[in-house]
């Protein structure tokens, strides 16, 4: 539809039709809005830009398709009769006060560039330093904190307009700027979770380079958390697979098997430096798997440098994919998500997730990528990325459902032949023993569970099983009448009919692209409860990551506000109490918490996201 409007500035504006149907202003002087764009709320009242404060542009095209960064797009006051142009250039982006970003904008680049230098500071070091034959020690946290100034530093330079500071700062949301002048409280607030986010992601760098530095892990005041890696079992598997043992599964290479035996089996021996020390848990993974730990073999035999290096590699695909969900999901709700990137790196779940080295957070992060991949219409990659996660854990294959139930045939198609490829390549490099080992030895005791009893040694690794599966358990620690560990395995199956159908219903709603990665993690969350062993301490990381993408529907809710921050209070694992009981009552609310969000956003009839970036059709 095309009509006549009012003139303004050098010439006659229009009126169009966007993809969502909302008339569109097209004015030859001034960007080009849809209407939808000017009734959205921001996501974050204290950090929304006033009319007055909005720059002026000089042209340029709707934000929603053609920004390269997803979080340019500002949003406008409901009700106002004339949009304020919006900013699609960089360079339209700069302050009225000096022509560079202003203070609130460079602050948040200099955060991101701080942390960014002290991961990249003191992981490299760290590495360099081993290879070299010296140890991290104290210089790790020496090397934090001159990272950390330095990149603060930058902000001076940004100020003056040049630096990657001030480069990074424009590519940011010019709501920020005049933040701290209209909300002085909430913007502190919001400066304060990125001070804590620096330090705890600066602490636990410390640790990734040397295990001593008690003081820099997740939590210090437990001694098991500190000892307690998960890494150590894959690097343990891929090198009883060098040496050619035929089952990489069996009890005896692992002690967390035999911890209340008397008699104990002999100690597990290695040929990988420093590992030893840190072999517990046992390896659970399929085959495929051990293709990762032995290309870390490949490239040095010292474990303590691959654990360094995998938590540069972790963290960076975490933060890298995060993002770009954000940015797939735009708007309020993207912006929202992008900025409590900074609460979550700070949570226990996805700080224990780093420390363990647990694969768990890759594989989620990994589906959801191809997620992304599939829905931008590159379902050869998709399928590549989701048949990683696939042949790593089994819990992902609700998406390939999904997609199924979709009629997205092409993804599941190429989701299937990657993964062929990937069991393929494993059994070339790794021969016939550990997938033998796997079907005959390990996968049998997976589905009797007798794989993961080690998790019944006491009452605070029952409290700490967040899956379905130890609800029967803990029931009968408590006392309950009728609960018995018989249970379990009926609960699960019935848990896992319940969970077919929710990813059945899930995939039969149409809905809005800013909504559907909230679904794949709803999704992925439940899968992964299913799990026999699922630790509350890195197990609630993408619940917390699906309560970022919903976070903005609580905005101006007192009532949802209580629940998100109740609900985020407890996946994020509150610290036991002293009665083993009242651990396991007190925990069991973390699970049920996971449940709860899970189901509801998979099975809500919500399609429609009135905090979407809308996506704009160029007919000029």
């Amino acid at each position: 539809m095309r009509g006549g409007a009012p003139g303004r500035g050098r010439g006659a504006s229009t009126t169009e039709r966007c993809r969502w149907g909302a008339p569109r202003i097209v004015d030859p002087g001034a960007a080009e809005a849809c209407a939808g764009c000017r009734t959205f709320p921001s996501s974050l009242g204290a950090l929304s830009a006033s009319p007055d404060s909005a720059p002026a542009t000089n042209g340029g095209s709707h934000p929603g398709g053609a920004l390269k960064s997803p979080f340019l797009v500002l949003p406008l006051r409901a009700g106002r009769r004339h949009p304020e142009p919006m900013a699609a250039h960089s360079d339209a982006r700069a302050s009225t006060t000096g022509g560079g970003p202003r203070w609130e904008r460079l602050l948040l680049a200099g955060a991101l560039a701080a942390g960014a230098l002290v991961v990249l500071a003191v992981g490299a070091g760290a590495i360099v330093a081993r290879q070299a034959g010296a140890m991290p020690g104290t210089s790790a946290p020496l090397v934090a904190v001159a990272a950390l100034a330095a990149g603060l530093a930058l902000v001076l330079w940004g100020r003056l307009g040049g630096g990657p500071v001030a480069s990074l700062a424009r590519r940011l949301p010019v709501v920020l700027d005049g933040a701290r002048r209209r909300q002085p409280v909430v913007t502190g607030l919001a400066a304060l979770l990125v001070i804590v986010a620096l330090v705890q992601i600066g602490r636990i760098s410390c640790f990734m380079a040397d295990p001593n530095l008690r003081w820099a892990s997740a939590y210090p005041l437990n001694e098991f958390g500190t000892r307690h890696m998960c890494i150590p079992a894959y690097v343990q598997a891929a090198e009883l697979s060098r040496r050619s043992v035929t089952n990489v599964y069996a009890e005896e290479h692992y002690p967390a098997h035999s911890e209340l035996e008397k008699a104990k089996p002999p100690a597990p021996t290695s040929t990988v430096e420093n590992l030893l020390p840190f072999i517990r848990d046992a390896f659970e993974y399929p085959p495929p798997f051990l293709l990762l730990p032995r290309a870390a073999l490949a490239l040095t035999n010292d474990f303590l440098v691959i654990r360094t290096g995998w938590f540069l590699l972790q963290l960076a695909l975490f933060v890298a994919v995060a993002l770009a969900v954000a940015r797939h999901v735009g708007g309020s709700r993207g912006r929202l998500a992008a900025f409590l990137l900074a609460a979550l790196l700070s949570s226990f779940p996805v700080l224990f997730t780093f420390q363990f080295g647990q694969f768990h957070l890759a594989a989620i992060t990994l589906a959801v990528s191809g997620m992304l991949a599939v829905s931008s219409g590159r379902d050869r990659v998709g399928g590549a990325l989701l048949a990683v996660a696939l042949v790593t854990k089994v819990f992902p294959g609700l998406l390939l459902l999904y997609l199924a139930i979709r009629r997205r045939g092409r993804p599941v198609l190429w989701t299937l032949v990657f993964s062929g490829i990937y069991a393929i390549v494993g059994l070339l490099v790794l021969g016939p023993a550990p997938y033998r080992a796997f079907f005959e030895y390990h996968l049998p005791r997976v589905f009797s569970g007798e794989a993961f009893a080690f998790f019944l040694n006491s009452d605070l690794t029952i409290a700490a099983n967040a899956s379905v599966y130890a609800i029967a358990f803990k029931l009968e620690r408590l006392g309950v009448p009728g609960a018995t560990g018989a249970l379990a395995q009926p609960l699960v199956w019935i848990y896992t009919v319940l969970l077919l159908g929710a990813t059945a219903l899930a995939a039969r709603r149409r809905r809005e692209a800013a909504l559907e990665p909230a679904v794949w993690l709803a999704l992925l969350t439940l899968g992964s409860l299913r799990s026999p062993d699922a630790p509350n301490v890195y197990i609630g990381a993408s619940a917390l990551w699906l309560l970022t993408l919903v976070a903005v529907e609580a905005r101006g809710r007192p009532r949802r506000v209580a629940l998100f921050v109740a609900a985020w209070v407890i996946i994020n694992v509150i610290p036991p109490p002293p009665d083993p009981k009242a651990t396991i009552a007190l925990w069991l609310t973390c699970p049920a918490a996971m449940l709860a969000v899970g189901f509801w956003i998979a099975l809500r009839r919500r399609t429609r996201d009135e905090e979407a970036r809308p996506h704009v059709e160029n007919s000029r």
